[in-house]
């Protein structure tokens, strides 16, 4: 008890972390290295962040039908232009926080300007725009083409491409556009376009969320598996009955994963919301041995003696129960 009661004051530090790219991959991951690159490369001042806005037709169709168009030119400037946050009494928009990255949907919107323009039609992968050739290959998807001229005849998937850059203290004004622009993508006002936004802090929410919602089950999963416990343990001769014992049993892996979770947050490691179904596991792998001692006690029932008893029962369930708890200790060291 005082071991749990020292670790329940590592509570006081407790925190979350749920970054998709950098803890659900591994170490030596070719992705970390590549974004270590990127970062180096683009020498951004302040963090820099990736919000992608994924759009196609609501129907699946073509997006160079002309109520497409319209809608992904007006959807393309108001995130970019029209769009606004308010922090400390002051509007923000993207183009105050893109620098030096403002230009990154410039290819996308030229693209549709020339197609408009119907003097000429762009090509694929790299357009011409005006004397000046222009890559489109990271903005328009499923693209059909001329073979024999590369002209575009037909996309159904565009991609716009937002680079913030902000300091770690305006990292909140990033999340505030990235809602609001959220709000706008999932408010049907594009009735003619599906459309999502995809970015790391939106993973790492919808893995807290998961997580948020898996804890009040959790909780009722504990209390019904200890009303389990204490009920599988009576018996029709009531002093062979054993629900306090039961009960202790149960609640031993309660106390272990608050034990965990402390000393965890106390050593400064972060908790991550996934892992929140994985504490009922660990209960249920508890109380399995709480019904192998159970089961062992009454067995040896003829032994008067006390300690005969307890050393028989020791006998019949000491190796189940060593043999599950290495196993699962292994298993929960390589993460299975």
């Amino acid at each position: 008890m005082v071991m749990i009661a020292l670790s329940l004051v590592g509570l006081i530090n407790f925190e979350q972390i749920n970054n998709t790219r950098t803890e659900f991959t591994p170490i030596n991951a070719p992705s970390r290295e590549e974004y270590a690159i990127v970062e180096n490369f683009l020498q951004q001042n302040g963090s820099l962040f990736f919000i992608h806005l994924l759009i196609q037709a609501k129907d699946g169709g073509s997006l160079l039908r002309s109520a497409e168009r319209h809608e992904l030119r007006k959807i393309a400037h108001e995130l970019q232009y029209d769009l606004k946050v308010t922090k400390n009494g002051r509007e923000y928009g993207f183009t105050d926080m893109c620098e030096p990255y403002c230009g990154k949907n410039e290819a996308f919107t030229t693209f549709l300007k020339i197609y408009d323009s119907e003097l000429r039609k762009p090509t694929y992968p790299v357009m011409d725009n005006f004397g000046m050739r222009t890559f489109i290959g990271n903005n328009i998807f499923s693209v059909k083409v001329n073979n024999r001229t590369d002209e575009v005849e037909d996309f159904k998937a565009a991609v716009l491409n937002f680079f913030i850059v902000v300091k770690k203290t305006d990292e909140d004004l990033m999340k505030m556009w990235e809602k609001a622009a959220l709000k706008v993508v999932a408010s049907g006002k594009y009735k003619h376009l599906d459309a999502g936004l995809l970015s790391d802090n939106l993973s790492a929410e919808e893995v807290q969320r998961m997580g948020s919602e898996t804890a009040p089950l959790l909780a009722g999963s504990i209390v019904f598996m200890i009303l389990f416990v204490m009920l599988t343990s009576f018996r029709y001769e009531r002093r062979r009955s054993k629900p306090w014992e039961a009960l202790v049993g149960a609640i031993i892996p309660v106390f272990a994963n608050i034990s965990a979770i402390g000393l965890m947050s106390a050593c400064g490691l972060k908790f991550q919301s996934i892992v929140v179904c994985t504490l009922f596991l660990v209960l249920a792998v508890g109380c399995d041995s709480v019904f192998v001692m159970l089961r062992a006690w009454d067995v040896s029932k003829c032994h008067k003696d006390v300690v005969t008893r307890m050393a028989v029962t020791m006998k019949d369930a000491g190796p189940s129960i060593t043999i599950t708890s290495l196993t699962n200790a292994l298993a929960f060291a390589v993460d299975i």
